[in-house]
């Protein structure tokens, strides 16, 4: 796991999703350390939370942490354990991974309103907390179906074997 800045507290450490950085956590939350990743970094687009983000990284508010294929690869597998592997995005896996290598002696909040990265996250045991929405409550298995045929598979297939669509991989 690579990242830069300062070295974590042992208190809580606040992983952001980009939709905490849409709303501005990153200037409200004081007294723990907020990090993210490349990926969320990538992703937050619009001038504004572009701006936010960038001061926040500048202040060293915000670090942004890699949290390495080995973590990435375990998010994937844990992902496809409840049929969203093809519904999350490259960042929205570096968010779970990232959460994952954290956890290890130290207590991680993932900001996220992502129903997505929230049931990976709730099948782990891992926290987190919505940032506008309810959140989930249950974690759901999903039936993943082929978009092309609707054949119903396992969840972590790249190939439909039925009609031979290819599923992009993250």
């Amino acid at each position: 796991m690579r990242g830069s800045g300062r070295s974590g507290s042992s208190g809580v450490v606040y992983v952001l999703d980009a939709s905490a950085i849409f709303v501005g956590i990153e200037s409200a939350a004081y007294g723990v350390e907020l990090v993210t990743t490349p990926g969320v970094v990538e992703e937050v687009l619009d001038p504004s939370s572009r701006g936010r983000l960038s001061t926040a990284l500048r202040l060293g508010r915000v670090r942004v942490v890699d949290p390495g294929r080995e973590w990435v690869s375990r998010a994937r597998e844990a992902a496809k354990a409840v049929g969203e592997v093809h519904r999350l995005s490259r960042a929205d896996l570096e968010v779970v991974a990232l959460a994952m290598a954290l956890a290890r002696g130290r207590r991680v909040v993932v900001l996220t309103d992502d129903y997505g990265i929230q049931n990976v996250l709730k099948s782990l045991g891992l926290e987190f907390r919505p940032v506008k929405t309810r959140g989930i409550r249950r974690v759901v298995k999903r039936v993943v179906r082929c978009p092309r045929c609707g054949a119903v598979l396992r969840g972590d297939e790249e190939v439909c074997p039925v009609c031979g669509y290819r599923f992009s991989t993250s």
